[in-house]
C-alpha cells in the first residue's frame, strides 16, 4: 500500500512540474513577443522606401514562381507546334542558327 501512495505522490508532482514548465514557456513567449518601448520615428520617406522594397521582393518571387509554372506548358506547346526540330534549335530557322555567331557588319 505504501508503494501505491508513493506512486500517486510522484505522479502528482510530475503533473505539477509539467504545468509549471508549460506556464514558464507561455510566459517566456509572451515576454519575447511584447514590444519594448521605442523612441524612434520612422518618417514617411523611409516607410515608402520600405514598402517599395517589399513590393519588389514579392513581385520577384511571383515572377519566378510563374516562370517555373509556365515553362512546362510553353515547352509542351512548342513540341506540339513545331515537333522535335523546334525544340532542338530553340524554334529558330536554319538561317537564324547559321548567323548566330556573326556580327551584324559581316
Amino acid at each position: 500500500m505504501n508503494n501505491l501512495s508513493d506512486m500517486a505522490k510522484c505522479s502528482s508532482k510530475a503533473r505539477q512540474s509539467t504545468g509549471q514548465v508549460r506556464q514558464r514557456r507561455v510566459l517566456m513567449i509572451a515576454l519575447l513577443c511584447y514590444p519594448a518601448i521605442s523612441s524612434a520615428y520612422v518618417g514617411p520617406g523611409a516607410g515608402i522606401t520600405m514598402l517599395g522594397a517589399l513590393w519588389a521582393v514579392i513581385l520577384a518571387v511571383l515572377f519566378v514562381l510563374g516562370g517555373i509554372l509556365v515553362w512546362p506548358i510553353r515547352s509542351l506547346l512548342r513540341r506540339r507546334k513545331g515537333g522535335a526540330e523546334a525544340d532542338s534549335n530553340g524554334g529558330r530557322d536554319a538561317e537564324d542558327t547559321a548567323s548566330l555567331g556573326r556580327d551584324s557588319h559581316d
